[in-house]
């Protein structure tokens, strides 16, 4: 198995997340080249890689990097890389967000279609487009700025789908509806404390159905 670190940046940053890469490859130390240190962290040293993959992709403006390494020995490099630069949009944000896994139930529920339009996705492509909307989401909110349009519209879709599953946890759709409501009120309105709120409320609906039912 290889080490695998996520990190989280912005598109501006991710040029000195870049030359963080390039500085362990290079076996630097953080003080050789403090410019391409994104927020004071360094990668260790990736000088003696066997193995090496590099992945990035942008949800709704927050900039995820997966760095995938093994040294030559075939061993498991240690655990002390970056937290990286933490920021979503346009502005600092705070460095970790609640997960949002599964809109409600944690299992794998019944899939098909509603009792009438088209067919539902597939449950874990919706679980994992609908954790990237919300995490842009709340990062947002809690940083007191407004969402941006694609995150919510996308979030208000997949959640609407999501809530439409026939599975355990379908008591908490009501309130998680209502929720959500409330959320898009408050956003058309650009009130952010109704949606910091709104937000706090769907994920207090989350965690009560994960207990439930886990």
């Amino acid at each position: 198995m290889s080490r695998k670190h996520v990190l989280e940046c912005t598109r501006d940053e991710l040029p000195a997340l870049f030359r963080a890469i390039a500085d362990a490859l290079e076996g630097k130390e953080p003080n050789d080249h403090p410019d391409s240190q994104p927020d004071g962290h360094h990668l260790p040293s990736l000088a003696a890689f066997r193995k090496l993959q590099i992945s990035v992709k942008d949800d709704y403006g927050l900039v995820s990097l997966k760095l995938k390494y093994r040294n030559d020995h075939g061993c498991i490099e240690s655990d002390d890389a970056p937290e990286a630069c933490q920021a979503a949009q346009s502005s600092a944000t705070p460095s970790s967000g609640p997960p949002y896994s599964h809109a409600l139930s944690s299992g794998a529920p019944s899939t098909g279609a509603p009792s009438s339009g088209p067919p539902l996705p597939r449950y874990s492509n919706l679980k994992h487009e609908l954790q990237a909307s919300y995490k842009a989401i709340y990062r947002a909110v809690h940083a007191g700025t407004l969402p941006p349009v694609d995150a919510v519209r996308a979030f208000e879709e997949q959640s609407r789908q999501m809530t439409q599953y026939e599975d355990a946890g379908s008591e908490y759709y009501a309130p998680y509806n209502a929720a959500l409501e409330r959320f898009l009120k408050a956003w058309t309105s650009a009130d952010i404390a109704a949606m910091h709120d709104a937000v706090d409320a769907l994920n207090h609906v989350k965690t009560d159905c994960h207990q439930r039912y886990k």
